[in-house]
């Protein structure tokens, strides 16, 4: 069996890890949220979006013990792309996608801000020190944010399904069972997806893909892999808070946290305008669909325009390969 063909069917193997992983992400998620009162928003976009993200925080480490932080920095924006226009169209187009009418759309707007702080930085050549301290300093207000909306969501918005959700199993061994099911799900993640980007690494060794373009289009689909699954997953059984709140949150760690660890420690990377340009433009869609279809169900339309912006971001990553 050649390298290549081992790659691809380990790789099926461990795909089908992250789907089982993201099933139960999505289920114990929903059951946090009813046990704790929060919205399961608030759920997925800090506990299931940090879960979900650990692929691309493992690729990040990787990249910082070989200091190559366009290898880090490109697979966290071929993420953050991916997670807008393949995740969210994937999940409109293949199930029923309906945002929220309040905690949603003040998300969307915190996104875009702490998008605009990522881009104008690295465009401006802030010193990677400054850029690595207020990125952890948005962080910390975003998640502080999070948690004042979910404890006001307790007696406004979510107060109607928090009466009707009935909790299970919430004694001492039903609340240790979940929670050690959830942490195995976020083991299996950590696992499936290391293992995944191993093989997509091998597969483009073996197609002679250089790191910058696998950063930006094929590890970035790889360690994407766990919130597209995630994400369809919850669409499919309408779990709108849930979609959206993963990709919001994902995007949230991706542009914060991770770069903050890339400049604290390897740093020397500043964004393209092209780079710009597809992470802003896409941000920019998602928060528009978000303000738009406020309480009403995205039409399946635009999840195919959404796939075809994350077709331009990839013919655009290929093209301009030689100078990111």
């Amino acid at each position: 069996m050649t390298p290549l063909v081992s790659a691809v069917v380990w790789g099926s193997i461990n795909v089908a890890g992250l789907l089982f992983a993201s099933s139960i992400l999505v289920a114990f998620s929903k059951l946090f949220a009813q046990q704790w009162r929060i919205s399961p928003l608030i759920i997925s976009l800090i506990i299931v979006a940090f879960g979900t993200n650990l692929p691309e925080f493992v690729v990040t480490l990787s990249a910082i013990d070989q200091g190559d932080s366009g290898l880090a920095i490109g697979n966290l924006l071929g993420s953050s792309v991916a997670n807008i226009s393949l995740i969210f169209g994937a999940s409109i187009l293949f199930g029923v996608v309906k945002p929220g009418t309040v905690k949603t759309q003040k998300n969307a707007w915190m996104l875009l801000g702490v998008t605009l702080l990522f881009c104008g930085m690295s465009l401006l050549r802030v010193a990677h020190t400054v850029q690595a301290l207020l990125l952890l300093a948005a962080l910390l207000a975003v998640l502080s944010y999070q948690f004042s909306l979910g404890i006001h969501g307790r007696k406004a918005e979510d107060k109607a399904s928090f009466a009707r959700g009935k909790s299970r199993g919430s004694g001492t061994l039903g609340m240790l069972y979940r929670m050690l099911m959830f942490l195995g799900a976020i083991g299996l993640i950590w696992f499936s997806g290391n293992q995944v980007v191993d093989v997509v690494t091998t597969i483009s060794r073996e197609l002679h893909i250089t790191t910058t373009l696998l950063g930006l289009t094929l590890t970035g689909v790889a360690t994407s892999l766990p919130e597209l699954l995630t994400a369809v997953t919850a669409s499919l059984k309408r779990e709108n808070k849930i979609v959206i709140g993963t990709v919001l949150g994902s995007n949230i760690f991706n542009l914060t946290l991770f770069p903050a660890i890339v400049f604290g420690t390897i740093g020397t990377w500043f964004i393209t305008y092209s780079q710009f340009f597809s992470l802003l433009v896409s941000t920019g869609i998602f928060a528009w669909m978000l303000l738009r279809f406020r309480g009403k169900p995205i039409p399946k339309v635009y999840g195919i325009y959404l796939l075809f912006v994350y077709a331009i971001f990839l013919i655009s990553s290929i093209f301009f390969q030689g100078t990111t």
